[in-house]
């Protein structure tokens, strides 16, 4: 109850040409993740947790039981045998505070925006802060903090915080000139360019922040998408010595995802490693000369209608990640226990983008 949502918006036009307005809005919004996050509380003891330890001899090691590994432990009756020679862990406890409220969060926005000719000109400042949000810290650590009582009954015991807030602020530039057809054997053209400065902070974790002894010990940490320069820019051109033929792109630039780093210098156990949420950047490369871009993607398509009795016939030819750039992920961010020094520190372990391709296609408009 309660969770009222209002909003406002509003758009004034300075001069009566209407080619300069004024415009901004202002609204409430609820999440409802409470309700799956309470089934924990519940239905988690329902469920042991079954630990199985393999080995190449079926000795026990380090005085716990283990098995050779065997193909039969792939079907139900394999697994009921296995369940006998496995230890099963003690459940983990998760409580959920009875004033627990739904996550919140207000977002505001205030810009102008210009014609000047055929184009349109547009800055605007976005920004949302949230409270509320849920998160599950240890309820068993020890007084002075550390990680933590061992419990007779229970493997972990976990209870939830209303504690984690989230700040974004971003400032927004946009140019447009709209596309307009004036046949298939005139130039053409329309283009398109954004440009996002951001930075979003946040104060606990996701689900779990058990980094500290309470959500509000957190230091404000840059959040998991906070990307500080993005640039969107689309374009389509109709090319009337080539018969009509309309070539038409997408453009993505941004500073790249952040990574967590988990700091175990100072010893590998829970109560000396600290993890700084998403304070790891991606390497950055140049695109045009600016070397400020952890990922580029760049889409082309060329299209060239036919006219027929009954409609129209596209023939499209597309190209994905035209220039083959390796947007890399799956960064290590561990700084291992001194003395040592791990080597692949702030390296990646993956691209998350295709590689180039190209599509053929048809499209037919009746």
């Amino acid at each position: 109850m309660g969770a009222i949502q209002p909003r406002v918006g509003f758009s004034y036009a300075v001069n009566e040409s209407e080619k300069t307005t004024v415009f901004g809005g202002w609204g409430v919004f609820f999440d409802r993740n409470n309700f799956n996050n309470a089934l924990d509380e519940r239905f988690r003891l329902q469920f042991a947790v079954g630990t199985f330890r393999f080995s190449t001899d079926g000795l026990p090691v380090s005085g716990q039981p283990t098995a050779v590994w065997q193909p039969k432990y792939l079907t139900k009756a394999g697994l009921d045998e296995l369940l006998a020679l496995g230890t099963t862990g003690k459940p983990e406890a998760f409580l959920i505070n009875n004033d627990t409220r739904p996550p919140s969060a207000q977002h505001f926005n205030l810009g102008v925006s210009q014609k000047i000719g055929n184009w349109q000109v547009s800055g605007t400042y976005i920004g949302m802060r949230s409270k509320d949000g849920f998160t599950f810290v240890r309820a068993n650590r020890r007084p002075d903090g550390s990680c933590c009582v061992a419990l007779t009954t229970y493997a972990n015991l976990f209870m939830s915080s209303n504690d984690p807030k989230t700040w974004y602020d971003a400032g927004v530039i946009r140019i447009d000139r709209p596309y307009r057809s004036a046949g298939p054997d005139k130039w053409n053209w329309g283009f398109g360019l954004t440009y996002t400065l951001q930075e979003g902070q946040r104060i606990g974790g996701d689900l779990f922040s058990l980094d500290y002894r309470k959500v509000t010990d957190y230091p404000r940490t840059p959040s998991a998408n906070d990307q500080q320069n993005t640039v969107v820019s689309n374009w389509i051109l109709n090319i009337p010595v080539l018969g009509g033929v309309q070539w038409s792109g997408l453009l993505n630039l941004s500073s790249g995802p952040r990574y967590n780093i988990n700091d175990l210098s100072r010893g590998p156990t829970v109560h000396l490693q600290r993890l700084q949420l998403s304070a790891g950047r991606p390497p950055t490369y140049s695109f045009l000369g600016i070397n400020a871009f952890g990922y580029r993607n760049v889409d082309m398509r060329l299209r060239k209608d036919v006219p027929l009795p009954s409609g129209r016939l596209g023939i499209v030819a597309d190209m994905f990640n035209v220039f083959n750039y390796q947007n890399l992920g799956c960064f290590n961010g561990t700084i291992s226990t001194l003395p040592a020094v791990n080597a692949n520190f702030g390296k990646a372990s993956c691209v998350v983008t295709d590689p180039r391709r190209i599509q053929l296609g048809m499209v037919f408009d009746f």
